[in-house]
């Protein structure tokens, strides 16, 4: 809906960048809030959910960045996951912002040469070490900052 109206208003891509990552947020924002305030305590109930939990807890930022970028990960269940955990809302929010921003853009850069990448290789290897580099990067900065 938000490339229609943006279209429709002839509005620049950077625009549609932004509003999608802004509306990314509110979704994200609204989804682990309402799980946070009202479906805690039936969480901790269930057995399942409570292991759940227990894997989400351990689960560190860049690990939660890292499956932000990528674009077959469903936001929803991550959203939901995060919500039923003890996970920081404000850490969670800014890491997964952080990882669609990165994911739109590995996505622009490589989306144009997905079919090359069957002929050529090379662009696959290519995202893979980028994105294998970004891991080791976060883990880094994790480490640096105590965000484990």
């Amino acid at each position: 809906m938000l490339l229609h109206i943006a279209g429709e208003a002839n509005y620049t891509v950077e625009l549609i960048y932004y509003l999608s990552l802004i509306n990314s947020a509110v979704k994200a924002f609204c989804v682990v809030l309402v799980v946070k305030r009202f479906f805690w305590k039936l969480a901790s109930r269930s057995e399942k959910l409570k292991k759940a939990q227990q894997w989400v807890s351990h689960v560190d930022t860049a690990t939660l960045f890292m499956l932000a970028v990528l674009p077959f990960t469903p936001t929803a269940f991550l959203h939901l996951a995060f919500g039923i955990s003890d996970f920081d809302e404000k850490r969670y929010l800014l890491t997964l912002l952080v990882g669609k921003a990165v994911m739109v853009a590995m996505m622009a850069l490589f989306g144009q040469s997905l079919v090359s990448s069957l002929r050529n290789p090379v662009y696959l290897i290519l995202a893979i070490a980028i994105w294998a580099g970004m891991y080791w990067v976060s883990k880094k900065l994790c480490k640096k900052h105590d965000l484990n």
